[in-house]
């Protein structure tokens, strides 16, 4: 097989035949009606989209995509973002062996069984064991197994295992992997697809920043920059020096085409390997601009408040800032929200009385 093309090899089933494209009159388009793709994970995973999971090595890439597909499997929120209902997940896990994978989901449910049947794994004891990958000839074998699982979630950890002997770093490798991936969701139209992905490595003395600039860190991602601008979001895993000095803080966020850039603060239990948003107030003001810090202290005087209300009181007309800051401390679980009104948590409490 040739390293730059899936096209040279000879010995697979001759490809289907793409369905035309549609040619949409502007009047014509205005008056059809779409289906509205549903939340999977509200901020993270939509129906039909592919995104990236991107992070050094050993950095808990698996664990993380692991404990999401748990929390979409029972239909229960992921790192305090909302998962509408439960779906089948299927995992193709190309780099951990059976025993490694049964160990870290026993560790992670504690004896939980629930939403164990809607998630299908694929695990081989070796490299040269998968049966998978973006050959032609292997495709269906792709397609039979989600058929056989009825999987809404792809996972594929890692991109760079299915991809297999073609380079990385060559556009036309990148786009002609993502092509050939795109055919299993013929008659699989919402199917999502989340690959795990590594990092290029930093220049230590200068580290990149996914908390302070998720789109310039994601320009590190491994590979032709092509993956990155043909799928629908890239989100990374990092471990970033505190700016209190003290220790290391874990970042999760990144950047999608239809939803503002996002980071969050997390915390990891080495005994059930899972990851929650860290509720350290002061690390939640480690994410905040300068104006959304001013808007905050605003939000803490008054605990209890309707956006308008908050608005009003920051003396403000900028509704961007005030809403990617309730967005942090809503992601970060500093603040809830019920119906149209915000209440901070005790954690973003300032002493003021409830």
């Amino acid at each position: 097989m040739s390293k730059t093309s899936f096209k040279s090899d000879q010995h697979g089933p001759p490809k289907s035949v793409p369905p035309p494209v549609p040619l949409y009159s502007l009047e014509r388009l205005k008056r059809t009606e779409f289906h509205q793709p549903e939340a999977v994970i509200q901020g993270v995973l939509n129906e039909g989209e592919t995104i990236l999971i991107v992070g050094r090595p050993k950095m808990g890439k698996s664990r993380l995509v692991a404990q999401a597909a748990l929390s979409i499997a029972r239909g229960v929120p992921f790192l305090c973002k909302g998962v509408p209902r439960a779906r089948l997940v299927l995992i193709l896990d190309l780099e951990n062996r059976p025993a490694v994978i049964k160990d870290r989901f026993n560790r992670m449910g504690a004896g939980d069984l629930s939403g164990d049947e809607r998630i299908f794994l694929v695990a081989p004891e070796s490299l040269s064991e998968t049966g998978v990958s973006l050959r032609p000839q292997d495709i269906p074998r792709l397609k039979q197994l989600l058929d056989e699982s009825g999987a809404d979630i792809l996972v594929v950890d890692t991109w760079r295992l299915l991809l297999g002997a073609v380079d990385e770093n060559r556009a036309e490798c990148v786009l002609e992997g993502l092509r050939t991936l795109s055919v299993l969701r013929q008659g699989r139209p919402t199917l999502c697809i989340v690959l795990v992905h590594h990092l290029r490595k930093q220049h230590m003395n200068a580290p990149l920043s996914l908390r302070e600039d998720p789109y310039t860190w994601i320009e590190a991602v491994s590979g032709h920059h092509a993956l990155v601008g043909h799928v629908d979001a890239c989100f990374g895993l990092d471990r970033e020096s505190a700016q209190t000095g003290e220790g290391q803080v874990i970042v999760f966020g990144g950047v999608a085409r239809n939803a503002a850039s996002s980071s969050m603060i997390l915390e990891d239990d080495t005994e059930t390997l899972l990851f929650t948003p860290s509720d350290d107030i002061e690390v939640f003001r480690s994410l905040l601009t300068e104006k959304e810090a001013q808007f905050f202290k605003v939000a803490q005087r008054l605990h209890r408040f309707g956006y308008e209300e908050l608005r009003r009181a920051c003396d403000t007309k900028n509704r961007k800032t005030v809403t990617t800051m309730l967005g942090k401390a809503l992601g970060q679980g500093i603040m809830e929200k019920t119906g149209a009104a915000y209440r901070l948590v005790a954690s973003g409490d300032s002493g003021s009385t409830p």
